[in-house]
């Protein structure tokens, strides 16, 4: 006879259970753990806060590099105030030595007047061609000494802004590695 009756049947098996996807999270650089987010067992979404690595050491090149930054554009403001500062004291030299080289100019004029008909020694007139000389010379001194100190002063303002923008790199390199002590689910998971 054939009756109705709960059937108990179990299968054994053994086997290893192997996830879909499986990821090691790893830092870039070494450092301790200052905060542990998840926890074993944890379901998370991608992108959630998994643990914070200690970041001080980071934090304390970014302030150095922050004030560095800042001394450069200083330094820069500073080189640009300098330069500027000695071109209008040589440009007031030039102006007076342009106003000495006049001076001189009808000096020597009157002289050579006044020697052609014997009122005024050579000695004279040679005096006063000797300072038309030397305020010629001086002119281009000082004409030659505005283009060095523009050279100078812009050769030294060119390396404080260079010494800036490398400062500036390392402080986004070292944001990158701020960055980085922010581990992060790489995927939607159990951990």
């Amino acid at each position: 006879e054939v009756r109705l009756a709960p059937l108990e049947s179990s299968i054994s098996a053994s086997g290893v259970v192997v996830p879909v996807r499986e990821e090691q999270l790893s830092s870039p650089s070494q450092s301790r753990i200052h905060k542990v987010i998840a926890k074993a067992g944890q379901t998370v979404k991608a992108g959630e806060l998994l643990m914070v690595l200690d970041d001080k050491a980071i934090r304390v090149s970014m302030d150095n590099l922050g004030e560095q930054v800042a001394q450069q554009s200083l330094r820069v403001q500073a080189l640009e105030q300098e330069m500027e500062a000695s071109l209008r004291r040589i440009a007031s030299e030039v102006e007076l030595l342009e106003l000495d080289l006049q001076s001189n100019l009808v000096k020597l004029a009157r002289f050579k007047k006044l020697g052609a008909t014997g009122i005024t020694s050579q000695v004279d007139v040679q005096a006063s061609e000797l300072a038309v000389k030397r305020n010629e010379v001086q002119l281009r001194q000082h004409k030659e000494s505005m283009i060095d100190v523009r050279k100078t002063a812009l050769s030294n303002i060119a390396s404080a802004r260079l010494q800036k923008s490398i400062f500036q790199k390392q402080m986004e390199l070292q944001e990158s590695l701020l960055a980085q002590t922010q581990v992060k689910a790489p995927f939607d998971g159990i951990l």
